[in-house]
């Protein structure tokens, strides 16, 4: 009510008083309303402190979500990895139990006397190795190059004048890579060696 005496500058209680009743009440709400214009200022403060709090809950809560979609992302791309992973892990596998298919249709085929047994097997043969190079494997199988640890295992050496030291002379057991080089089995390899003179 202090805040009412502030404006009987302008109506003193006694003049309101001295107003109709219809008057009195009208000028009443005014002289509240005109108090109500003074807490207007500290009003608008505490809306502005509600409004940065909440700009500041805001920025915590638009963290915590960004936060949440990078842990999101870091889970989905290490699920892709492990996935991506797991998978090649498996088809290296399966490639490996093919491998001595391979090396028995090779064995069978080299001792095979009849013309159409023969025949058969060079056509299943053709069909493996399609299905293998499919997958992305390659052979190692050539000859005259020189040896590289990385993909051929030397079980023998012997020494031919005209080939270079360490060429491989004759493969005994084909190797095989995947197509990004990653060795699935070296090949089993005869080298020249000068020292067999």
């Amino acid at each position: 009510m202090t805040e009412f005496n502030n404006y009987n500058k302008i109506f003193s209680e006694k003049e309101i008083s001295s107003m109709p009743e219809e008057l009195q009440h009208k000028v009443r709400e005014i002289v509240i309303n005109l108090e109500n214009r003074d807490n207007l200022e500290e009003q608008i403060k505490i809306l502005k402190e509600s409004i940065h709090q909440e700009t500041e809950n805001t920025k915590i809560f638009k963290n915590k979500l960004l936060y949440a979609k990078a842990e999101i992302d870091n889970m989905r791309k290490e699920f892709t990895a492990n996935s991506i992973h797991l998978i090649r892990e498996t088809q290296i596998k399966a490639i490996n139990i093919l491998l001595p298919i391979a090396d028995g249709l090779n064995t069978a085929i080299e001792g095979c006397f009849d013309e159409l047994t023969g025949k058969g097997l060079n056509m299943f043969k053709k069909v493996f190795e399609s299905g293998l190079k499919q997958l992305g494997v390659v052979e190692i199988s050539e000859t005259g190059i020189i040896s590289n640890p990385n993909i051929h295992k030397i079980v023998d050496t012997k020494f031919v004048e005209e080939k270079q030291q360490d060429e491989v002379l004759e493969i005994l057991i084909k190797g095989y890579k995947l197509a990004d080089n990653h060795l699935l089995r070296p090949a089993s390899v005869i080298v020249n060696s000068k020292n067999d003179k």
